[in-house]
């Protein structure tokens, strides 16, 4: 963690002391989608009926309450470009001296938005997301010609930006991902990221919307029949090997979501990692702002904890509410649903 150790982290946590503010912030500016992918849960009851996101002006007040610490952030969604303001927005950061991140799905970054957005000069990278060779991931997106623009969007966009392709490793692309690769080999410095897909059942979902006092449809995760069992497991392995083995002959850089995926996933997906042992949220030293201002923990657990539209983030980071939340979180060795993120850090004190 880049601020503070995560042992002193949970430690601060635990007796309900200040956290040092954030240097990242992550911002939905809407929970609007225009796909509507298999895998993903902004396609959940909740996010169906969220008609309301903030205006220009709202955002703009919102960005006037973060603190000075704050270097950089993350626009995510939904789809950030649906946005038709998308381009005030990221000037709005820019004025205050802070980088931009975009998590999209490409299909809207036009040349033309590209070309306004290289402009205002502040964007850090791009991130767009294909899930496979083209008839793959229109498949899992739904849209008939999803892979044709987003892919032309990117190689577009990476003239310009830092670019980074995103794909789910999931049952409808196992067999097929590694036929991408050779389209990524045609864009330089691009960076794959493989991202393995987590199935979450109802019982975790429930047990956590339990805990927290909340309804289990705001906890916005897809609910599994079952859990990956170790065949699944094993079939993950051994497509992460294959694409790695095809990654390293086109001399292309690969990251995995987890890291170190080989090590943790048999012991990370279907059951806690390590229950021997005591762990804590690497979110903790982020902030998250929903569409319509809500502080949040992260894109699953939704819980309201402070509105950038009324307070500065200076009273909410260390808030009471915020701070109850976080030892409830570090007390209960995190929440069931925490068992599967990737972003969950062993502490280094094993438990008595």
């Amino acid at each position: 963690m880049r601020l503070i150790d995560k042992e002193i982290l949970a430690s601060l946590c635990l007796r309900k002391k200040d956290l040092p503010f954030p240097e990242e912030l992550i911002f939905e500016p809407t929970s609007r989608c225009n796909f509507r992918c298999k895998m993903c849960f902004y396609d959940s009851e909740y996010f169906k009926i969220q008609d309301k996101e903030m205006s220009l002006s709202e955002i703009e007040i919102c960005i006037s309450n973060l603190p000075k610490t704050i270097k950089r952030v993350l626009l995510i969604g939904g789809e950030p470009l649906l946005r038709k303001d998308i381009v005030d927005i990221v000037r709005l950061f820019s004025q205050k001296k802070i980088k931009v991140a975009i998590v999209t799905n490409g299909y809207l970054l036009t040349p033309v938005l590209t070309d306004e957005l290289n402009k205002i000069g502040n964007i850090d990278k791009i991130a767009i997301s294909l899930d496979g060779p083209p008839e793959i991931n229109n498949k899992i997106r739904g849209v008939k010609d999803a892979f044709e623009r987003s892919y032309a969007n990117l190689k577009y966009a990476a003239d310009y930006f830092n670019t980074e392709v995103v794909s789910v490793l999931q049952d409808d692309n196992e067999a097929a991902l590694h036929r991408l690769l050779p389209y990524l080999k045609e864009i330089p410095n691009v960076v794959f990221i493989v991202e393995i897909m987590r199935k979450y059942t109802r019982q975790l979902i429930d047990d956590t919307a339990k805990i927290l006092h909340m309804r289990p449809e705001n906890i916005h995760l897809q609910a599994s029949d079952i859990a990956l069992d170790n065949r699944s497991v094993s079939n993950i392995l051994s497509t992460l090997s294959n694409i790695k083995r095809d990654a390293i002959h086109m001399q292309l850089k690969l990251r995995t979501i987890p890291e170190n995926a080989f090590e943790r996933i048999p012991n990370l997906l279907g059951k806690n990692e390590n229950l021997n042992y005591p762990q804590i949220c690497g979110r903790l030293p982020k902030v998250r702002l929903d569409s319509v201002g809500n502080i949040i923990q992260c894109y699953a657990i939704r819980k309201p904890l402070g509105s950038l539209l009324e307070k500065k983030l200076e009273e909410i980071w260390n808030s009471e509410d915020l701070k109850n939340f976080r030892k409830e979180m570090v007390e209960k060795n995190l929440f069931p649903v925490c068992s599967l993120c990737f972003a969950v850090k062993n502490l280094d004190i094993k438990k008595k």
